[in-house]
């Protein structure tokens, strides 16, 4: 198992670098070797069986994928958690307005924010 972070992992817009970094320690598509760069452990299907248990908490106590690299396919294990609100981030984006609603809200001053009366 190997984990590599990238000096390039701190920009976006350095992905293509940030691949590069990733690919020059192990021969890897490129879809894994940016995980690889970003931190993300990848494991092959053989010790995922192995370590099963122990990856699922690992999954739910880091909230951090873990990739599973098998002969055929690949696959991510994330919590149960993780996925509920990658679920509700999915619906909130999909209703018109609401994303924009989120960021206008999100800058919006702590202070100037009104105070609910408790029902």
């Amino acid at each position: 198992m190997l984990i590599v972070r990238s000096k390039y992992a701190a920009s976006a817009k350095n992905k293509s670098k940030l691949v590069a970094a990733a690919q020059q320690f192990c021969a890897l598509d490129s879809t894994c070797a940016f995980l690889y760069a970003l931190g993300v452990k990848v494991v092959n299907i053989t010790e995922a069986r192995s370590k099963l248990y122990a990856l699922v908490d690992q999954a739910a106590q880091e909230h951090k994928p873990i990739m599973i690299k098998g002969k055929r396919n690949n696959a991510l294990l994330i919590s149960e958690e993780d996925w509920a609100a990658i679920n509700e981030t999915l619906y909130l984006c999909s209703i018109p307005g609401m994303r924009e609603s989120m960021i206008e809200g999100g800058q919006e001053p702590i202070g100037d924010c009104s105070r609910e009366n408790p029902l």
